[in-house]
């Protein structure tokens, strides 16, 4: 039990992530940010916009080489889009 909690620290950490790919691939059946909060955690980097239309989420995940960004509108993952980081 201990090793298992001492691997996901190391990931979640920033040494070891995962590729851009790989991130996308574990989401790949996923819809909602639910689902997505349930498969990948807590993103590393979260924006909201109020919108006439309702609030629009951004939710970014870094990788070994990049960043996967996620596009949330009403709970629902509407798109997905993987990159090179960029710093801020």
């Amino acid at each position: 039990m201990a090793a298992g909690v001492l691997a996901v620290a190391f990931v979640l950490g920033g040494c070891g992530r995962v590729s851009t790919q790989e991130l996308l691939a574990k989401v790949e059946n996923v819809k909602t940010k639910e689902g997505l909060q349930k498969t990948l955690g807590k993103p590393d980097r979260f924006k909201s916009l109020d919108t006439p239309l309702g609030a629009v989420e951004t939710w970014t995940y870094k990788a070994s080489d990049g960043e996967v960004v996620f596009q949330i509108v009403g709970g629902r993952i509407m798109v997905k889009q993987a990159g090179d980081a960029k710093e801020k």
